[in-house]
């Protein structure tokens, strides 16, 4: 992780995607307000700040075997 490189960065954090994983173009993935979005831990996510009134809810589940 680097330092922000835009204020509207939510934890103020940046992956330099293309020079980590060259060849690779992120994927924007948009829902809508209630939605809900699943994937592994693994995968380099992030979302820009939440301006909207509400309270932005996460949840996290691991499994180990």
């Amino acid at each position: 992780h680097l330092g922000s490189l835009d204020a509207a960065d939510g934890e103020q954090i940046h992956v330099d995607v293309a020079r980590q994983f060259p060849g690779v173009a992120p994927t924007a993935v948009e829902v809508n307000p209630g939605s809900a979005v699943f994937f592994d831990g693994l995968v380099v996510h992030g979302s820009r700040a939440n301006t909207s009134p509400v309270s932005r809810q996460a949840i996290s589940f691991s499994y180990v075997y």
